[in-house]
Parts: structure tokens; sequence; C-alpha cells
């Protein structure tokens, strides 16, 4: 495609007090090379300056979504992803997590493979380039199950970036609300695409340029978080 004809791409963040984080994610975000893109940051009812730091990157065009009181029956972030894709209005969309770091070329190689796939969904698993410690050989072992068992019907999927049609997402899943309580959406979303030959995994490269750096402890404050 040509950036005249390339489609729209709303890259989704959501946040909940990230402010060691938050600042850097959107620097690099803000120095993509694609053309068509918008950026939007849900806060989550942090209580940290995370809200402060997104709202100075407005002059940017990032733009500042704050987060509703959670109803019934959902999961925090599950909710959160909802918000941001009633914001959203791209042609694809990008989850993102604060922690995960892109490339200035990432997104044009994903919106490249996407469209070169005919894949409504495409997930990548971020590498670790940020030196030896325990965190770096540790955190990817999370995904060893997945990836030595992967099959069509049931994938390895990424939460940490996962780009997806955002047609595909509301019209045939209602976006989130038939998700609200489920653990990891997004694998249950790619196993269904993945049947029909719609979904993309990658482990990333410098191709790609996904990447995350995460401290030990903050890796398992996350897993103990999303799984209990």
């Amino acid at each position: 495609y040509t950036a005249g004809s390339a489609p729209t791409v709303s890259v989704c963040i959501p946040a909940r007090n990230e402010q060691h984080v938050m600042t850097d994610c959107l620097t690099r975000v803000l120095q993509s090379t694609y053309p068509k893109l918008e950026i939007i940051v849900l806060d989550d009812s942090s209580t940290d300056n995370t809200s402060a730091l997104i709202k100075s990157f407005a002059s940017e065009g990032v733009r500042f979504v704050e987060g509703e009181p959670l109803p019934a029956g959902w999961l925090g972030k599950n909710h959160a992803l909802q918000g941001l894709l009633e914001a959203a209005s791209g042609d694809y969309i990008l989850f993102l997590d604060v922690d995960t770091m892109l490339a200035p070329h990432t997104i044009d190689t994903l919106i490249t493979q996407a469209i070169a796939n005919d894949a409504a969904m495409i997930s990548a698993l971020p590498r670790r380039d940020d030196g030896w410690r325990a965190s770096v050989f540790f955190s990817p072992l999370r995904y060893y199950w997945e990836l030595v068992f992967y099959r069509r019907l049931a994938p390895a999927s990424s939460s940490s970036a996962w780009l997806i049609e955002r047609n595909e997402l509301l019209q045939r899943f209602d976006g989130f609300k038939a998700f609200k309580a489920t653990f990891r959406p997004e694998a249950h979303i790619a196993a269904e695409l993945s049947e029909r030959g719609r979904y993309r995994f990658y482990i990333s490269d410098e191709t790609f340029g996904v990447a995350y750096e995460k401290k030990w402890r903050s890796q398992c404050e996350t897993a103990i978080r999303l799984l209990f």
C-alpha cells in the first residue's frame, strides 16, 4: 500500500498507576513512522501521576480517556479495553501494554503482515534486549507451553501488543462484551480467528521491533493480579 491508501490505526493503551513508564511509552509510539495514526490512552482510576502525564501529551495528539466505574461482572482490564474500543476510529486497533516498547517501524510492519496474510489479528511476543538479569531469562518462559503446544485451535497469543481489525472485533465479537469476565480475552479471540485462518502470531525480532522491560518483582505482581 502507499501512504495515501494506508489503513488508519488506533493505538489503544490501558493504564493504571504507570507513571514510571508512561512518558517513555508515549514517546516511543509518537516516534512511529506510520502515516495514519491516532493514539488513545485510558486512565483506569490511577492514584499516582499517570493521568497528568497522559494529558501532558495532548499537544502531540494523544487522546486522554477517563475510565468509567467498573460495572458488575467485568474484569478491570477488559472494561478498559472496551472503553478504548468505543473511543477508537481506526481501521485497525493496536492494543498495547504500557511497558511494551515499539520501534519506529513496528506499526508499519504489523500492518504489512496483516494485509499480506489476510490476517484479521496479529500478536507479537516481545523480546527482551535490556541486558542480563533474572527477569530477562524467566519472563519469556510464561509463553513456553503455549509455544510448545501451539496448534491452530489453541494458538499462542500475546497481550503485550496485538493488532486487530476494528470491524471484526465489533461485528463478530461485539467488542469485549462476550469476554467481560474472561481472563486474557485476546487468547479466545485469537483461537476463533485462527480456526478461520485469519490469525498470525510472531516472535518479535528486529524486523518487528516489539520489546519490553520489566523487573522480575513487577512481573510476579502482574502475574498474581491477573491470575487471582
